[in-house]
């Protein structure tokens, strides 16, 4: 009789956040966040501390044309992401367009007391 080895979605593993203890499953097959021992949360906060720690630093002592090259290549991804995945991207364009629509000047309303008439304000004061 001969055992046979589970299959990847019978494995579940669980392990415990390093920092706050709190209980998560990572994938049996991703060796690297089972290594890290993080949970989502404490993930985006690591990732996030390490981009701005290490990452800024690192990008900023590059020669200015190591680091135009390396936006051209982040751009060229990212449009092909988009070309890939157009309808996820409008859906992106339009929540931040509705999210920033009311941070721009152009459309903030000026208040009714400093607006004297519905023309353009003159140096004359009217």
């Amino acid at each position: 009789m001969s055992k046979k080895q589970p299959f990847f979605k019978d494995i579940q593993v669980i392990r415990y956040c390093k920092i706050c203890s709190v209980p998560f499953k990572p994938q049996y097959w991703d060796r690297y966040r089972r290594y890290l021992g993080l949970c989502y949360v404490c993930r985006q906060k690591y990732w996030k501390k390490r981009y701005r720690e290490y990452y800024i630093p690192y990008f900023k002592a590059l020669p200015p044309v190591k680091q135009k090259g390396i936006k051209k290549a982040r751009y060229e991804a990212w449009r092909r992401w988009v070309q890939a995945h157009i309808g996820r991207r409008r859906v992106q364009a339009l929540k931040s367009y509705h999210a920033r629509k009311r941070v721009h000047a152009h459309t903030r309303s000026v208040p009714a007391s400093t607006q004297t008439s519905i023309r353009a304000p003159t140096d004359e004061g009217g």
